[in-house]
């Protein structure tokens, strides 16, 4: 199992938990940032004749992990202490 899969795991369970959401998001932009990354600079779109659905998988996970973090960003320790 590679590491990446075990961020992913990670950042899963986290976004099940309503407090770690925020983690969760985060997680998840940093491995689909990896992912968008590697698509563009040396995989190419399409990998192994699948269409490009890797790519726009990660593309729309992204989005999705951007939202959820920009809704829960007061939850945020950090962010939070520099807010209140």
């Amino acid at each position: 199992m590679s590491h990446d899969c075990v961020v992913e795991l990670i950042a899963g369970i986290c976004l099940l938990y309503r407090p770690t959401v925020w983690l969760g998001s985060v997680l998840a932009l940093c491995v689909m940032s990896g992912a968008i990354i590697s698509h563009i600079a040396i995989l190419g779109y399409v990998v192994m004749d699948e269409g490009g659905q890797l790519f726009a998988s990660a593309v729309v996970t992204w989005i999705c992990s951007a939202i959820l973090l920009w809704k829960n960003r007061l939850e945020i320790p950090i962010l939070n202490n520099f807010l209140s």
